[in-house]
């Protein structure tokens, strides 16, 4: 899936923290950024429009896949809660 290889791309952008001490996912907030202003525009758009009901059904596949794939890396990892 495109959008799984760009959401792992993203999340690999770090910027080092001002005071050092640590890393800021600044790839995973402005993709977490770019698909809230995604779903915003959509939803001001009325039901039935075959464009945005698209866009919805596959944000809403795609995040039901992370939900699934969070919930797999957790179960196989019981020790990282």
């Amino acid at each position: 899936m495109a959008l799984y290889k760009l959401h792992l791309t993203a999340s690999e952008l770090r910027q080092s923290s001002s005071n050092g001490n640590g890393e800021k996912l600044v790839g995973e907030r402005f993709f977490e950024e770019t698909i809230c202003d995604m779903m915003s525009r959509v939803l001001l758009v009325k039901k039935g429009q075959g464009v945005a009901d698209r866009i919805a059904k596959f944000l809403g596949a795609y995040i039901k896949v992370m939900v699934d794939k969070s919930a797999s890396l957790l179960n196989s990892h019981p020790h990282a809660n």
